[in-house]
């Protein structure tokens, strides 16, 4: 039943219950002249009966009658209250049921929020602590790339060419190039593996060589790893020995040991039986 519906029954209810309460005296002293009637001889009776049928008795009827329209709003309105509280019970007990459960959520959300916080404060610090390391790493690599650099100048003109496609990836200007990290690395990893490669090793290679009277003689030069090395030219006459410097390599003529660097070249491309040569020696 709506609020208004209620509303307006409720005041028929009160209507009615003051007619009746209006029509209550006049009822009573009806049904005591009847009463009276009934108690008289037959000739009072019959005239008491008849006195009696008029206004008063039909104001008795209306009285009842509304009395038992009364009982019968007063009988409906209870029904309809108990559905009603029925209904209403059931919408509270529902609402509760919601409310506990949105309760239920926000406590859950308001955890998952402490936890994403308390994450977010985690992979800030580790996003710090990342900034901090990366920053120390391009210091070294920038050091590294530095001293690569350094060591390449220090190389014979025939091992530079072999690592030059790996040299010309390190970068003019380490401040401002745009390879990562990792490449960086690898560039400078690559170019001192090579260079580790080459001096430990023993080779034998071609070159052209300026000489002190100012002639260029095609020479062969023993490499032993790259900090010596000798050359010999190919009739015998000239002869002489390298090592290297932090300026670059420095060349001295040995013409009297051109005999012995020619045996030691004959037996490292196996010419030659192997055996100890003495070779001309500067350390620096």
């Amino acid at each position: 039943m709506r609020p208004k519906d209620a509303t307006k029954s409720a005041k028929t209810v009160r209507g009615a219950l003051c007619d009746a309460r209006l029509s209550l005296g006049a009822a009573a002293a009806l049904l005591v002249g009847l009463a009276a009637a009934w108690a008289a001889p037959a000739g009072g009776r019959a005239q008491a009966a008849a006195s009696a049928e008029g206004p008063e008795v039909e104001a008795v009827r209306s009285t009842l009658e509304k009395w038992m329209e009364t009982q019968r709003l007063i009988s409906k309105e209870k029904q309809d209250w108990r559905q009603d509280r029925v209904m209403l019970e059931s919408r509270i007990e529902l609402l509760e049921r919601e409310i506990d459960n949105v309760e239920e959520k926000i406590a859950s959300t308001e955890k998952e929020i402490g936890e994403t916080s308390e994450k977010r404060d985690e992979l800030r610090a580790d996003n710090e602590r990342l900034k901090e390391a990366v920053s120390v790493l391009r210091a070294r690599v920038a050091d590294m790339e530095k001293r690569t650099k350094a060591l390449l100048e220090q190389l014979p003109e025939t091992y530079r060419a072999k690592v030059e496609t790996l040299a010309a990836r390190l970068p003019d200007q380490p401040k401002n190039t745009d390879l990562s990290l990792s490449k960086r690395f690898q560039n400078v990893i690559g170019v001192l593996n090579e260079l580790n490669k080459a001096n430990s090793q023993v080779t034998v290679e071609s070159e052209v060589r300026d000489l002190p009277d100012g002639r260029s003689r095609e020479v062969r030069v023993l490499y032993l790893g790259l900090g010596h090395a000798y050359y010999v030219g190919g009739d015998g006459s000239i002869a002489g020995y390298g090592t290297a410097g932090a300026d670059g390599w420095r060349w001295k003529t040995a013409n009297a040991a051109a005999p012995a660097i020619s045996e030691a070249i004959a037996i490292v491309e196996n010419e030659k039986v192997a055996r100890f040569v003495q070779l001309p020696l500067e350390v620096r």
